[in-house]
């Protein structure tokens, strides 16, 4: 999935900011501007997987290896939701762009 949005984002966003000539000709500042759009998109995207994955795994088991707080996947996502709200599958997203970001514009500067 992260893979899908990150290249149709980079393209997408490189695209309409080269016919717009909102920065320029197409050049080192439309290739970083479309990255870090691309990371965004990426991360908005997997990140509320990732939250869910994660408390999921490190939730604390019963004796027998259940989950004491979630019973699945749609009762983490309905627990969090109704506690937390929409932020809920959010949490830690700044550090996720903040990985994610700069390995994706190294990986579409050295693409181009």
């Amino acid at each position: 999935i992260n893979t899908a949005v990150n290249l149709t984002t980079y393209t997408m966003v490189k695209e309409a900011l080269v016919a717009s000539k909102l920065l320029g000709e197409e050049g080192t500042v439309v290739h970083l501007a479309s990255a870090l759009a691309s990371a965004g998109a990426g991360c908005a995207v997997t990140h509320p997987l990732d939250v869910m994955r994660t408390r999921l795994y490190m939730q604390p088991k019963d004796a027998s290896g259940r989950g004491k707080l979630y019973s699945g996947l749609l009762d983490c996502v309905t627990k969090v939701a109704r506690k937390e709200g929409f932020r809920g599958f959010y949490k830690g997203f700044q550090a996720h762009f903040m990985r994610i970001g700069p390995h994706l514009v190294l990986t579409f500067f050295m693409l181009e």
